[in-house]
């Protein structure tokens, strides 16, 4: 998987980039003083530094699938990692000019990652990377983990880098079977229960493959036009509808470049058992 991860962006950088990739090198390793000596090239060096749980991302309900033999499969969701790269660039007889405009134009296209990759991956790569969400410069991780103890670290002199955060699902192919127990039901109302609507925006990019939409919702009580709540997707197009009586909605989901689609939610107990992913149509 983390193979996939850095294919995706070395083969990414190496369509984006202006310059002629037969006149760029690229490596994945520790960018030591030694490496750097040893550059005879343009270089884009992508080393993967870290790799740490998202926590904020975590998953805590099972997909059940349920069997004509009687039985419920309930298969774990996926983890979901961020991948912490530092990418660093190099020229040719240290020319630090060189070297600088590689660094801008490597920073030019990863800023534009989330709009182009589409058209600048082969089809073997596209449907890993729209599955990756991708943040440049993350604060937090920057103040705690680089800076001069990184250099020193790896007998570096301090130089430019572009740190990623790289934030993926992890499936861990983990289900458990067990038989359905039949019990006895008993009705009874409970007005103060509230439920959530989860799920995720995408559009198709063909017959096999989804992409996530950065979308925002807008939930409405059917027959009124007060906006009640408003929320907006995630990178991942994930998003959430909470704390919502048995009344009945409409939601809005609108995104620039995309037809606006209305969908209305009468049984809010039901449709809060499973996710209600949404496929927009591009205008």
């Amino acid at each position: 998987m983390i193979t996939d991860i850095n294919d995706v962006i070395k083969n990414y950088l190496q369509d984006v980039l202006e310059h002629s990739t037969n006149e760029i090198d690229f490596g994945m390793l520790v960018p030591t003083k030694k490496f750097s000596e040893s550059v005879v090239r343009k270089t884009v060096n992508i080393y993967l530094l870290d790799v740490k749980e998202n926590l904020q991302q975590r998953q805590n309900e099972w997909d059940k699938k349920y069997t004509s033999d009687g039985k419920v499969e309930n298969s774990a969701p996926p983890v979901m990692l961020d991948l912490y790269y530092v990418i660093t660039c190099y020229a040719d007889d240290n020319d630090i000019e060189k070297e600088h405009e590689l660094f801008i134009d490597v920073l030019r296209g990863l800023y534009r990652f989330s709009s182009f990759f589409q058209e600048h991956l082969s089809s073997d790569f596209i449907e890993v990377a729209s599955k990756m969400a991708l943040e440049l410069f993350p604060q937090k991780y920057i103040d705690e983990h680089l800076g001069h103890q990184f250099w020193s670290a790896i007998d570096q002199n301090a130089r430019p880098l572009i740190s990623i955060k790289v934030t993926i699902p992890l499936d861990i192919s983990y289900a458990l079977s067990s038989t359905i127990v039949k019990v006895k039901e008993i009705n009874y109302s409970l007005e103060s229960k509230l439920y959530d609507i989860k799920g995720r925006v995408t559009t198709k990019l063909n017959a096999t493959t989804e992409v996530p939409v950065l979308a925002t919702l807008k939930l409405k009580k059917e027959g009124d036009d007060e906006i009640i709540q408003l929320t907006k997707c995630d990178a991942l197009g994930l998003y959430t509808l909470s704390h919502l009586n048995k009344e009945k909605y409409t939601v809005d989901i609108i995104a620039d470049g995309y037809k606006t689609q209305s969908i209305s939610m009468k049984d809010i107990k039901e449709l809060s058992a499973r996710p209600l992913n949404i496929v927009l149509e591009k205008v």
